[in-house]
């Protein structure tokens, strides 16, 4: 496990006396540090606290450098005797050494964290030790190998300067060859950063750089830490949130990662700051100067999940031959925002003017995935989505003309349903729910055939949760033996473990929050208990005006995302928690725009979510 807000935190120094930036603290300001006496009144404090139900359970050896004492060893056991999981933050010097890994590995550490100093040199100054880094990344290589601390999550961070962040990525690579799971975390911050263009450029440059980093399943999670979430943009970079620390033993600490002149950074709110929804977890930019540009957690302004190809009053008939089409000449046809759809003997000319979209990402929707849909209903209601629409693919007929890229290509249906196959899948794992289960954004549920039974029959405790309240009393009135919320799931509160199933199904990108939907969502599942998410990315509909107009007057038709996050963008968050991955549906050129994810929550809850609810 890995820290959290409720985690102990043992100051056990002394500090040092290099006086470098980077310490927790410098001698002249460090409170005493913890004596072997008071490390068993401490940690009876925390265990009677965790007996009357505190969740948290690990209590970490902080400093200065925790291996200067000689008890280390004697002080992890302690907490093992108290009822608490131990561990430990180092600088990674004494892995070197074969019996301090063997002695680790005894010790049962439940969480080691090795903090880098900086690369090559500059972690030489800081430990006053020449070689140091070179011992630590040994030493770590061997405790990989030896699977000493195998049980132990393990967290390799590393502290940036201006002047490295170039060099960023090759040295990413370099520590993600050492580490031999994908559980680890490797943790980058940056110090020392200055108010001119250049820093912001080459910080963002860096980030920039590993911003598709965590796509890749099999490489161990990188975090980004102590920068706000406008300026790391990428979903794959997941800023762990400051945790709220309990020090024992002493009146009062600093944080035991510290990267700034004597504390932490200077935090410099904007004006651009106050209306962003992750204010109360984000210090602020991280100097003078920065202008934030657009967060991964955006304010409350929505954008489009999709866009409309217009039916136009153009028509060609169906030539023999690609040599004799004559679709390319025809007026006012713009390719990288027309097609051609073939049918009862002629061409159609559909058109999109949609602003909301680049045509880049029309290009993406058109091209790349193929995700464009004909909406067959009478009125555009998509009231039956999964019989009412079916997708268009490009027709093969085209593929030997030159000409093909200038016309907008050629389309037919495809008689398929493009849903069907995921919605009986959805549809069949709902039917076969029992227990307690919160829905999360349940206003459209699409669900209730399968529901209302279980409901009904007393299988399942039902719990829907919605902030628009006009869809709750709908919902409500549908299945009248629910229990219903009306909120958002970042402010959900209730009793930790509650649910046996947790759905969120078309909702995540309407959150205001992910990371904190997610740790929510976690937090109330019970251990093996079911998470199942299903998300849409952009499409396209083919439509008549009459279709559009009907669709824009609708009373949910503001109702869009504030994301378009796939399941790759949404992975990295899952692997902050003791999640195990049933079925993942991805989309691809070969799926229709819908994903999902199938998760199964493993052990013990790793937060408190206050036992109030707020039903209404």
């Amino acid at each position: 496990m890995r820290p959290d807000a409720d985690s102990a935190w043992l100051w056990v120094g002394p500090a040092c006396n290099c006086r470098c930036t980077i310490c927790p603290v410098d001698a002249a300001t460090a409170p005493p540090g913890l004596v072997a006496g008071q490390i068993p009144r401490a940690l009876q404090r925390r265990s009677e606290a965790r007996r009357e139900g505190d969740a948290g359970q690990l209590a970490v050896l902080v400093g200065g450098e925790p291996f200067v004492r000689h008890d280390v060893f004697g002080l992890l056991r302690r907490i093992r005797e108290a009822g608490l999981l131990p561990g430990l933050v180092t600088n990674g010097r004494a892995l070197c050494y074969p019996e301090a890994r063997r002695r680790l590995g005894n010790a049962g550490l439940a969480y080691l964290r090795v903090q880098l100093f900086g690369w090559e040199e500059s972690h030489d100054q800081v430990t006053r030790v020449p070689g140091s880094f070179r011992q630590t990344l040994d030493g770590l290589r061997a405790l990989e190998d030896e699977g000493a601390a195998a049980d132990a999550s393990l967290d390799v961070s590393l502290a940036l300067s201006p002047d490295t962040l170039a060099d960023a990525p090759a040295m990413v690579d370099h520590l993600a060859a050492l580490l031999s799971t994908p559980d680890h975390h490797l943790l980058l911050s940056v110090a020392g950063l200055g108010s001119g263009a250049d820093h912001v450029v080459t910080l963002q440059r860096a980030v920039d750089a590993l911003a598709r980093w965590n796509h890749q399943s099999f490489r161990p999670l990188l975090v980004w830490e102590g920068l706000p979430d406008c300026l790391v943009t990428a979903p794959s970079h997941v800023a762990r949130p400051p945790s709220r620390r309990t020090w024992s033993g002493v009146r009062s600490a600093p944080s035991a990662t510290c990267l700034g002149d004597r504390g932490r950074p200077p935090s410099y709110p904007t004006d651009h700051c106050d209306a962003c929804p992750a204010r109360r977890r984000c210090r602020g930019v991280p100097f003078e100067g920065f202008v934030p540009r657009a967060a991964d957690v955006p304010a409350r302004s929505v954008i489009a999940n999709s866009f409309n190809f217009v039916r136009q009053d153009v028509t060609l008939p169906l030539a023999p031959t690609p040599a004799a089409c004559t679709a390319d000449r025809a007026p006012g046809v713009d390719p990288a925002r027309a097609l051609f759809l073939a049918g009862d003997g002629e061409l159609t000319l559909y058109r999109t003017d949609t602003g909301d979209f680049s045509l880049s990402e029309v290009s993406r929707v058109k091209h790349d995935f193929g995700h464009l849909y004909l909406d067959r209903s009478a009125t555009a209601a998509l009231d039956d989505f999964v019989d009412s629409i079916r997708r268009v693919a490009p027709d093969p007929y085209c593929d030997p003309c030159d000409r093909k890229e200038r016309c907008g290509r050629r389309f037919r249906e495809v008689d398929e349903p493009p849903f069907r196959r995921e919605e009986r899948w959805i549809a069949g794992w709902v039917h076969r729910l029992r227990g307690r289960i919160l829905d999360v954004g349940c206003g459209e549920q699409l669900y209730r055939a399968q529901l209302a039974p279980l409901v009904q029959a007393g299988l399942v405790e039902y719990h829907g949760l919605d902030p628009d309240e006009a869809a709750v009393s709908e919902l409500r009135r549908a299945i009248p033996q629910g229990r219903y919320h009306v909120g958002e799931i970042e402010r959900f509160e209730h009793a930790a473990g509650y649910f046996d199933h947790v759905l969120c199904l078309r909702a995540l990108n309407h959150v205001t929050d992910v990371r904190e939907a997610l740790s929510r969502m976690v937090a109330l599942t019970r251990p093996l208990g079911t998470l199942l998410i299903a998300e849409c990315v952009p499409f396209a509909l083919l439509r008549n005006s009459g279709q559009v107009d009907f669709a824009d007057r609708q009373p949910r038709a503001g109702h869009q995302h504030l994301r378009n996050w796939d399941s790759w963008e949404v992975a990295p968050f899952l692997r902050l928690h003791s999640l195990r991955t049933i079925y993942h549906r991805p989309v691809s050129a070969l799926t229709n725009n819908q994903w999902v994810l199938h998760l199964l929550r493993e052990g013990a809850p790793r937060r408190h979510v206050p036992q109030r609810e707020t039903a209404t």
